[in-house]
């Protein structure tokens, strides 16, 4: 699965916490970001959101069953992106950093949303639960 060089950036720059919604995050955290996820990525001092739009490429190189389900690494990566327990100021439900995030995922064809029991889900626009 290919995506644009700006919407893996901007990706990135959630991951890394350049972005407005999502915590900042230095080497160190970056490398357990990823490891929450699952995913044995060490960061070591490269250009942190260059580095992570990098390793989103290659979780989304990763297999899957269908165009219509990402890798299950990237699926974690979401969140964990999306994780309640990092709301911060006016943002405690992180409806603000879903809605960022959405913003770059609709790009690409694809929607975040929290499920009944408070997970983030995602699912093809055209699924886009209502």
């Amino acid at each position: 699965m290919k995506w644009k060089p700006r919407n893996l950036r901007e990706l990135a720059r959630m991951i890394v916490g350049d972005a407005e919604h999502f915590p900042y995050r230095s080497s160190k955290y970056i490398t357990e970001f990823f490891e929450d996820c699952e995913l044995e990525f060490v960061h070591a001092s490269e250009t942190r959101p260059v580095w992570a739009a990098e390793r989103i490429e290659e979780v989304l190189a990763m297999p899957h069953p269908t165009p219509s389900v990402m890798p299950n690494a990237f699926l974690r990566i979401i969140r964990r992106l999306l994780d309640t327990g990092e709301a911060e100021g006016d943002d405690a439900d992180r409806a603000k950093a879903l809605a960022a995030l959405n913003i770059v995922l609709a790009r690409e064809g694809w929607a975040a949303f929290y499920d009944e029991n408070g997970r983030a889900e995602l699912l093809p626009v055209s699924w886009t639960p209502r």
